[in-house]
């Protein structure tokens, strides 16, 4: 008997063959070199405490909502090389995917190829690794907020499911993206669809109701465990010798500007790739504590800042913030990454044009309520 194999069925054989590979290199590599980060081992604790029906902010280093630490049972079942090595190639693919989506969703760069070397190269960017070193849910929080603004931007319709899903991966740390989520919100809101702001009020809704039948306190020791709880790092979620912006010094009234700016540019131009480019750089300088792997989010707000250099001035220019993006974080400036990537999309935006003839993914780009 002969088989006739689809085309997609042969793609989805090599993604799944693909991925067994690399799940079991990097369990190979996560057993031999014990690859144990931090702050994995406190999700697992977490949703282990969660498991045997306890809490996890009473002695685990964990400023979780608890509908994390219950998603995250599967991975407290597993053996640790195995739990550890799952994380770490998720981690690794959040980064990845979610930056195959921005490029191609920001039209930049304009070669497909291009565009597949740069979202490798994020990968492998330090703020990358700084996640990967700490096993921090980062990645995926950016990746549930990208594509839940591409999708609000092309005003699609049906996957609920994935709507909500993310939804629920973006309540699972919502401080670093609380302020470009009211602004994919706000978009949602004006123009009428009401899919996504719905879905993801019935995904808090429900996540919070539902935290209430396994830990009816929660509020209370979640809101104790980031103000007042005594961890390894100091009290509460800012870790002792947390140094940013605020204890630079920097007026709260300026750290603000960024964010009130975005909100105009908004009014005007409708949700574009500029749009969310800022409101992450902006959302990053409002919160008063953010870390290194949190910084992980500004890619989209490099490439798409990279993208109007390019336009505006000579090729080699356009690497100007990536090589930046690269380099600050093995610095102690690293806390200047949001202010230097608002000043670069600022900066490009405001350069003048060169006197070429501008790609369609350029021309988009720069269009009011267009993908780009």
């Amino acid at each position: 008997m002969r088989l006739n194999w689809s085309p997609s069925w042969t793609k989805g054989l090599v993604a799944l063959s693909f991925l067994a590979l690399a799940f079991a290199l990097v369990s190979i590599f996560a057993s031999q070199v014990e690859y144990r980060p931090l702050d994995w081992r406190n999700y697992v604790l977490a949703a282990s405490q969660m498991l045997e029906g306890g809490s996890p902010y009473q002695s685990v280093e964990f400023f979780g909502p608890p509908w994390l630490a219950v998603a995250l049972i599967p991975l407290a079942l597993l053996p640790a090389s195995l739990s550890s090595a799952a994380w770490l190639l998720i981690s690794v693919s959040a980064v990845f995917i979610s930056h195959v989506m921005w490029t191609r969703f920001d039209g930049y760069p304009p070669n497909p190829t291009a565009r597949l070397l740069l979202s490798a190269a994020s990968v492998a960017s330090p703020v990358a690794l700084f996640v990967y070193i700490t096993g921090q849910i980062t990645p995926l929080v950016e990746l549930a907020f990208i594509w839940l603004a591409i999708y609000t931007v092309r005003g699609a319709k049906g996957r609920l499911v994935v709507v909500a899903i993310a939804s629920f991966l973006i309540t699972s740390k919502p401080h670093i993206i609380v302020f470009p989520m009211l602004v994919v919100l706000l978009e949602a809101a004006r123009g009428q669809r009401w899919r996504v702001p719905l879905t993801f009020s019935a995904t808090a809704l429900v996540a919070g109701i539902g935290a209430f039948l396994l830990l009816p306190s929660w509020p209370r020791e979640w809101l104790a465990a980031i103000v007042d709880g005594r961890y390894l790092g100091g009290p509460g979620l800012v870790a002792q010798g947390y140094f940013g912006l605020r204890e630079a010094g920097v007026p709260e009234g300026l750290l603000v500007l960024p964010a009130i700016y975005t909100l105009f540019y908004w009014n005007r131009h409708g949700l574009t790739a500029r749009t969310i480019a800022l409101s992450l750089a902006s959302g990053l300088i409002l919160v008063p504590y953010a870390r290194t792997y949190d910084f992980i989010i500004l890619w989209p707000s490099i490439i798409t800042a990279s993208g109007l250099w390019l336009e505006r001035s000579r090729r080699v220019v356009q690497f100007g913030p990536i090589l930046v993006f690269m380099l600050l974080p093995l610095s102690n400036l690293a806390m200047l990454l949001p202010v230097l990537a608002m000043g670069f999309l600022l900066l490009g935006a405001s350069l003048k044009k060169r006197p070429t003839t501008l790609s369609v993914n350029s021309k988009l780009r720069a269009a009011p309520g267009r993908i780009g």
